[in-house]
């Protein structure tokens, strides 16, 4: 018998204008989250303080880097409630041609 596969907790969704990701980080609140961009990949990171001596009781991370080159990694909105992290990564505008 297998062991069981890793519990996911996100989802996401694509429309025109972007890509959408939920992701459950029970515990993080805002002062513990950290969004940021490095080599051409979306990097998040949730940690969950314990004490005022900044405790760490639970630590979520991952990343995108996956047809990143069709988004606009830099204009990512992001936000945090109730421990769940919700981000919209925007499309590249399409180039007309003349």
């Amino acid at each position: 018998m297998s062991p069981p596969l890793p519990y996911r907790p996100y989802c996401t969704k694509e429309d025109e204008e972007g890509l959408y990701m939920r992701l459950e980080m029970p515990g993080v609140g805002k002062e513990g989250m950290r969004i940021w961009v490095e080599n051409e990949t979306l990097l998040f990171e949730g940690k969950e303080l314990k004490d005022e001596n900044e405790t760490i009781a639970r630590h979520y991370s991952g990343s995108l880097s996956t047809f990143i080159a069709s988004y606009e990694l830099n204009e990512t909105k992001a936000t945090m409630k109730n421990g769940v992290l919700r981000m919209m990564i925007p499309k590249k505008k399409k180039k007309k041609l003349e």
